[in-house]
């Protein structure tokens, strides 16, 4: 499995996917909008937490959560498949 995951991340990061620092934030500010509207929706007190969204090889979001005890409110962009973080956006 490991193994599987070291080349499909190697083929990740072969492809045309680049995704710029403006398309991550944006990326990132949707999916902290959605959790303070879900937080909001059920009375959660979710802070400044950050976030952290998985996307696919097109760099699309495939799912996303309010990141648990993050004191540096630090949100993670993360390949859905490799697990591998590809951005950290500090916001």
């Amino acid at each position: 499995m490991e193994e599987e995951a070291a080349i499909h991340s190697r083929l990740f990061l072969k492809t045309k996917l680049i995704i710029k620092y403006k398309q991550m934030e944006k990326l990132v500010d949707k999916a902290i909008k959605f959790w303070k509207k879900i937080g909001k929706e059920n009375g959660w007190v979710l802070g400044k937490r950050g976030v952290t969204v998985w996307i696919n090889d097109d760099g699309n979001q495939v799912d996303s959560c309010y990141n648990p005890d993050n004191e540096n409110n630090k949100s993670f962009i993360v390949h859905h498949i490799s697990g591998e973080i590809l951005h950290v956006i500090q916001k």
